[in-house]
């Protein structure tokens, strides 16, 4: 048996407006009052988050090369690479102009 579709299809637009933390992408919580965009201390903790991640995540790829080539090279240059990419992701964010 066919699961019934919509007239419309499976992949159309809700018709009602999602509210509280489905509202908005980086998940606000409800009652939260976002019309004024996000608050310094949202932004400071993203952009924390983002240079962590990218010297984690790049710094591990480093690490995992290394130990596949027995060599010590690539952890200090995935650790710049993640830094450098995280960086260049909160001014192009968060920069003015």
């Amino acid at each position: 048996m066919r699961p019934e579709v919509s007239p419309i299809g499976p992949f159309s637009r809700p018709t009602r407006v999602p509210s509280g933390i489905f509202a908005h992408p980086m998940g606000s919580a409800p009652g939260n009052d976002d019309r004024n965009g996000p608050s310094g201390s949202d932004i400071a903790w993203t952009i924390i988050g983002l240079l962590l991640s990218g010297v984690i995540a790049w710094g591990g790829i480093g690490w995992l090369v290394d130990r596949w080539l027995d060599t010590n090279l690539f952890l200090p240059i995935g650790i710049l690479v993640g830094a450098a990419g995280a960086f260049y992701l909160v001014i192009r964010r968060y920069g003015q102009g």
